[in-house]
């Protein structure tokens, strides 16, 4: 028996991303679900409470034709990272390019809605400013209602950016691009 040229062990990092894009594909998918659904829940809530009584809400409904459209947006990209995540587990070249696909929508989708997010906030302050159950406010809390919705919202670009930036990074690596090139060399029976 001749011994014969070992054969390299393969790389671990598919079966880690890959994990974590499914894990955070299926909690976006999930995550749109819930967002469609909260607005018609929303409405229900508003319909109940006359805005006399809570002014806050009362502009929510304005940006239904907003949020609907982002919710479908983030369930459509949930599934689209579930596909990548799957792809990389399986070690398919596919994978790494729905990935990176999914990081460069996802960031733009979070800044949609963190536009979103702001503007509601300073509709939400103005609303409050108005109402006369809130005059004995100090003037300055409206102003403190808009900074804490720009600080939302860094907080929501930073947060929303973290996993696509990472994926961008670390599926650019030279070293992941050359692990990727040899997946189509692996005949499928080896590879799953």
């Amino acid at each position: 028996m001749t011994p014969g040229a070992i054969a390299p062990r393969p790389s671990r990092w598919p079966a880690i991303i890959g994990t974590i894009a499914l894990v955070f594909g299926i909690l976006a998918t999930l995550g749109g679900c819930v967002g469609l659904v909260m607005m018609p829940v929303m409405e229900a809530f508003m319909e109940a409470v006359p805005s006399q009584q809570n002014p806050a809400l009362a502009g929510l409904s304005e940006w239904k034709q907003w949020t609907i459209p982002g919710s479908m947006a983030g369930m459509a990209l949930g599934v689209l990272l579930v596909v990548g995540g799957s792809g990389l587990l399986r070690r398919r070249g596919w994978g790494r390019r729905v990935c990176l696909g999914w990081a460069g929508l996802k960031m733009v989708l979070v800044i949609y809605m963190a536009t979103i997010q702001y503007q509601i906030a300073i509709d939400q302050a103005e609303a409050m400013k108005n109402d006369p159950n809130f005059q004995a406010l100090p003037a300055q809390f409206a102003g403190f209602m808009q900074s804490f919705g720009m600080i939302g919202v860094i907080i929501s670009v930073i947060w929303g950016w973290a996993l696509p930036v990472f994926l961008l990074v670390w599926l650019s690596r030279r070293k992941i691009r050359d692990d990727v090139k040899t997946w189509s060399e692996i005949p499928p029976s080896a590879s799953q």
